[in-house]
């Protein structure tokens, strides 16, 4: 997160409000935590006598990761073999992973003009491939505990159509290719989580492993149907926006799926 708004009652830690100073404070912050943890990985394998060939490999890659991360460039900008970051993923590098930047407004920065630099924020985001995402922090708040009405009131004017912190999962989401599917019971409608493009027997063994291992048929309804069509799959048939789907089935965000299974 990172501060657009300025107030003399809570100073600025760097003395002064400035939102690309402060990322390039953030992106270096990052990339030193890395380093840290090649330099601690490397400093072992350095000392080793004689490495076997697994570790040969593991050394040239974080050496290349480090001339990277000297380049003050974060991971994410290095062009690498799907095995070699498979080789990293244990060491959990966070320049490695895409970036979302939440930018903290107050309530007279509704419009982009009024948020300082703009234009270099923007031009960073497209050329380092980051998101960016605002919210009003202080006055979310404030209207947490309002009624729909009352905070609808107290928002007028602003370009507040969703709470900061949905818009911030929405987005998290879409950068980490995740979607939604949802399953209903008696008492409970739950959510659950995929990887977008995986398939109905996926989402089964997300619920359980049960459920996949005796995978029949996927029941799929599409959220919108069902809010339309009585909260139910019963009604849903009825509709004829039912369908039963197989194992190769891409889920789609937002499906309502119950599990067809026998073990």
């Amino acid at each position: 997160m990172i501060r657009c708004f300025g107030n003399p009652a809570v100073e600025h830690p760097e003395g002064s409000v400035d939102p690309v100073r402060d990322w390039d404070i953030l992106d270096n912050a990052l990339i030193f935590r890395d380093l840290a943890v090649i330099e601690n990985r490397l400093g072992k394998l350095r000392a080793k006598k004689k490495l076997t060939p697994d570790e040969d490999k593991e050394k040239a890659l974080l050496e290349k990761c480090y001339d990277c991360l000297m380049e003050e460039r974060p991971l994410s900008s290095i062009e690498l073999k799907p095995e070699e970051w498979r080789q990293l993923r244990g060491f959990s590098f966070v320049t490695s992973k895409p970036q979302i930047i939440l930018l903290n407004l107050d309530e007279s920065q509704s419009e982009e003009s009024c948020i300082p630099k703009w234009d270099e924020l923007k031009k960073r985001a497209e050329e380092h491939g980051a998101k960016l995402c605002t919210l009003y922090g202080s006055l979310e708040m404030d209207i947490m505990d309002l009624s729909p009405e009352e905070a609808a009131e107290f928002t007028e004017g602003l370009n507040i159509s969703e709470p900061g912190r949905e818009r911030l999962i929405e987005e998290a989401y879409r950068v980490l290719g995740l979607i939604s599917f949802f399953t209903s019971g008696p008492d409970e409608v739950r959510a659950w989580t995929l990887h977008k493009g995986e398939t109905a027997v996926d989402a089964a063994g997300t619920i359980h492993s049960d459920l996949a291992r005796g995978f029949i048929r996927a029941q799929v309804v599409a959220y919108d149907d069902y809010m339309k069509y009585g909260h139910s799959f019963d009604d849903c048939r009825k509709a004829g926006v039912l369908r039963l789907e197989g194992k190769e089935y891409i889920v789609k965000d937002g499906d309502m799926i119950e599990i067809r299974f026998n073990v």
